[in-house]
C-alpha cells in the first residue's frame, strides 16, 4: 500500500525517510557475518577432522592400551616363588638354540603373570606384550659379554642379575611372552638379537608381516620400534 503523498512537502520528507531506512540498513548489515560457501566447507572440514583425531586415541587405547608404571623387584619375587640364587643354573650356552633347548618356559610363568596382570587394567595381549617389553628393557641393564667369548645364560640368571646383553634380554622377553600363550621368537641379524611377537591385533602401524610385531628390548626403542634394517635379519629361533 503506497503512502498518501498530500504535497510537495510530504514527498520530499517521505523520500528523506527511505533513503535514512536504507542507511540504516546498510550500517547495521556491516555487522552480520558473511558466511561464504567456501568458509562454510572449510569450517565443516575443520568440525570433521576434529572429530576423527578425537576418536583415533580412543581407539587406539581400546586395541594398544599402555601399561601402567611397573614398580615390581623381579629378586624379591623370586624369593617369594623359592627361585633362590642357590638354585640358579649358572651354565652358559654357546648359542641361542642351544641355551633354549635347556630351559622351561613355565618356569618364569608366575612373575610374567604378576608383572602383565599388574601393569594393565584390561586382559589384552597386547597390553601384556608391553608390560613385559617394558619390564625387560628399562630394569635389565645391558651389559656385555667378557671380550674372550660370546655366551647366552639362561632367562633365570638374566632376570635375577638384573642385567644381560641382546641375546640374554630378548631370550628372557621371549620366554616370559611364552609363559603366558604369546607366541615369541628370538630373532638375530649379524649382531644383534631381538623378539619376534605375533600380534595380529596390535595397532596395524607397527605391525611386520601382517600379524607380528617386532620388539627390540636392548635399545631406548618404542614398542614396535627397532634399531636395525629388515633386511639385516638372519634367522629366527621358536621358544619351545
Amino acid at each position: 500500500m503506497k503512502p498518501i503523498i498530500h504535497n510537495k512537502r510530504d514527498s520530499l520528507f517521505y523520500k528523506d525517510a527511505i533513503e535514512a531506512i536504507d542507511e540504516l540498513e546498510k550500517e547495521l548489515g556491516k555487522d552480520k557475518p558473511k558466511i561464504h560457501k567456501p568458509s562454510m566447507v572449510i569450517l565443516g572440514s575443520i568440525a570433521i577432522l576434529v572429530l576423527v583425531t578425537s576418536l583415533i586415541p580412543l581407539y587406539s587405547m581400546k586395541v594398544n592400551p599402555p601399561p601402567s608404571l611397573i614398580k615390581i623387584n623381579y629378586f624379591k619375587l623370586a624369593q617369594q616363588e623359592e627361585l633362590a640364587l642357590e638354585s640358579l643354573n649358572t651354565e652358559h650356552f654357546s648359542t641361542i638354540n642351544e641355551a633354549i633347548s635347556n630351559m622351561n618356559k613355565e618356569d618364569y610363568r608366575d612373575v610374567s603373570v604378576r608383572l602383565a596382570t599388574s601393569a594393565c587394567r584390561t586382559s589384552s595381549r597386547v597390553c601384556y606384550s608391553k608390560a613385559l617389553y617394558t619390564f625387560i628393557r628399562n630394569r635389565i641393564a645391558y651389559i656385555n659379554d667378557p671380550a674372550s667369548r660370546e655366551y647366552v645364560q639362561l632367562p633365570q640368571k638374566t632376570l635375577l642379575q638384573e642385567a644381560g646383553d641382546c641375546d640374554d634380554k630378548s631370550l628372557a622377553l621371549a620366554a616370559m611372552l611364552e609363559s603366558i600363550g604369546i607366541d615369541a621368537d628370538v630373532g638375530v641379524t649379524s649382531n644383534h638379537a631381538f623378539v619376534r611377537v605375533n600380534l595380529p591385533e596390535a595397532s596395524f602401524w607397527i605391525r611386520r608381516n601382517s600379524d607380528y610385531v617386532y620388539l627390540d628390548p636392548s635399545s631406548n626403542r618404542d614398542f614396535g620400534e627397532i634399531s636395525f634394517r629388515e633386511e639385516e635379519i638372519v634367522r629366527f629361533y621358536e621358544i619351545y
